[in-house]
């Protein structure tokens, strides 16, 4: 599971099979475990108008 935004824009990597969402908000990550991802990448997050994802969801991430 790969959060990206405008920080790619311009480029062509090459993301075969790997599942792209949007920026990630609060919630995000943790929900993203519990759907199953067994790896998580984060290049980019909403941090003004929505909740930025806390480090708490990380947290869980690792520990589960």
């Amino acid at each position: 599971m790969l959060f990206v935004g405008p920080s790619l824009y311009g480029e062509t990597p090459d993301l075969t099979g790997i599942t792209v969402r949007p920026p990630a908000k609060q919630g995000d990550i943790a929900r993203s475990v519990l759907d199953g991802a067994v790896a998580i990448g984060l290049l980019a997050g909403y941090f003004a108008a929505v909740a930025s994802p806390p480090p708490t969801d990380s947290i869980f991430a690792l520990a589960r």
